[in-house]
């Protein structure tokens, strides 16, 4: 929505098609792929262009989707997680709880993505 509304400060010039992550089913492969096959079920972040019906993307940016997640969980996870990584591991040099010697100590990521 933000980037549709030009609100988003990456988002590229008009027209484009948005979307970071995707999540569905392999229907071809490149001659040079190797790790998966038509049928799997995938997921992945774009930039942008993932709000489609057919990606074509490297294989570089596609991971396997767990056997028990849905598309939803797939989708859902990879801009968010990665987003709040990046804050919390090389903005804010936050260190493993076992590596500080700290424990049952919580973080609460608020608005990630």
């Amino acid at each position: 929505v933000f980037a549709c509304l030009g609100l988003y400060s990456a988002t590229p010039q008009p027209p484009f098609v948005p979307g970071l992550e995707f999540a569905g089913v392999v229907t071809a492969c490149g001659s040079d792929v190797s790790d998966f096959a038509v049928g799997e079920r995938v997921m992945g972040c774009t930039r942008f262009g993932a709000y489609c019906t057919h990606l074509n993307i490297t294989a570089h940016y596609v991971r396997k989707l767990p056997l028990n997640w849905t598309f939803e969980q797939g989708c859902a996870l990879l801009a968010q997680g990665l987003t709040a990584y990046y804050a919390l591991i090389e903005l804010a040099s936050i260190q493993a709880i076992a590596l500080c010697g700290a424990r049952d100590k919580n973080v609460l990521v608020h608005s990630a993505a």
